[in-house]
């Protein structure tokens, strides 16, 4: 599929999958043309794409592969909810693998949501706010298990008197 800027109908870039499986999953990506890179173009194509898999084929996952040297779009991957899955070498190098579980229409909502807050870019470098609002997700997440929530107790909590 083209992505194609709404208000100049300039190209900007590609995005698809290259392998689909109806039902199953989709593998997704995306090229994005150098002077729109880093404006949420990756973020809003991959919302789109997503919903598609899902809505029209019934997919229920997005996986991804891309090159280790790849920095942008690991942290893109990253930044989005994937799960890194897995590595190999092939002969155009070393692969990383990615997988995003989709889960209903409320999936679709949180994307979008996700694919708004890729674009606002924090103080750091390559920082966005999605990938603050995933680390505070993960932080949570982790905060549930219960050898954690024992150490807390055990460290942080207050004496009574």
């Amino acid at each position: 599929l083209d992505i194609v800027c709404r208000a100049s109908g300039a190209f900007v870039g590609t995005t698809g999958f290259r392998a689909l499986r109806p039902g199953a999953s989709g593998e997704w990506g995306a090229i994005v043309r150098a002077r729109w890179r880093r404006r949420g173009v990756c973020g809003e194509a991959l919302d789109a794409s997503a919903r598609l898999l899902r809505e029209r084929f019934g997919g229920r996952e997005v996986t991804a592969v891309t090159l280790a040297t790849n920095a942008p779009m690991l942290s893109f991957l990253a930044g989005s909810g994937f799960e890194r899955t897995g590595e190999f070498e092939d002969g155009w190098g070393r692969q990383v693998e990615w997988r995003l579980a989709l889960r209903g229409a409320a999936a679709g909502e949180a994307a979008r949501v996700d694919a708004g807050l890729a674009r606002y870019v924090g103080p750091f470098l390559g920082e966005n706010l999605l990938h603050r609002v995933v680390e505070l997700r993960r932080k949570i997440s982790l905060s549930e298990a219960p050898a954690v929530r024992a150490f807390l107790r055990s460290h942080f909590a207050e004496e009574r008197r």
